[in-house]
């Protein structure tokens, strides 16, 4: 009956354990991440989307790439953009939208082999914020 006390206190132990560390986990990565409204993109549908030295011509389609180097899904995301990219070559304009410099967005870019027709530079959720409003 002894081992059997010491096998479901440690059993208890070790769930408390993993729970505090969900628990905590889930807390820090509320945190890290500025809220963002999720009813924007919805919002987004049907609005004309302007950018600092993007031109939009009506007849040719265009896909928004809305990354940040500093954003650790967006890094994971790159072959996605990557094969994406190669897929809608001469199809449709693809543009980088990035928060950071524009030399640091070109390079982070370059690097990932990702075809694009141009980078730009602007803040991605004021811009989003902006032009719904």
């Amino acid at each position: 009956m002894k081992l059997l006390e010491k096998i479901a206190n440690i059993a208890v132990i070790l769930a408390a354990i993993v729970f505090i560390a969900v628990v905590v986990r889930s807390e820090l990565s509320k945190h890290s991440h500025p809220a963002y409204p999720a009813s924007i993109a919805r919002d987004m549908s049907g609005k004309t989307v302007t950018l600092p030295g993007v031109n939009f011509p009506k007849q040719t389609k265009t896909l928004l790439i809305a990354i940040s180097t500093s954003c650790h899904f967006c890094k994971e995301s790159l072959p996605f953009y990557k094969d994406l990219s190669e897929k809608l070559k001469g199809k449709v304009d693809v543009i980088a939208v990035l928060p950071q410099s524009e030399e640091e967005a070109k390079t982070f870019i370059q690097g990932a082999n990702i075809s694009v027709n141009q980078v730009v530079s602007t803040e991605l959720v004021v811009c989003l914020i902006n032009r719904v409003a």
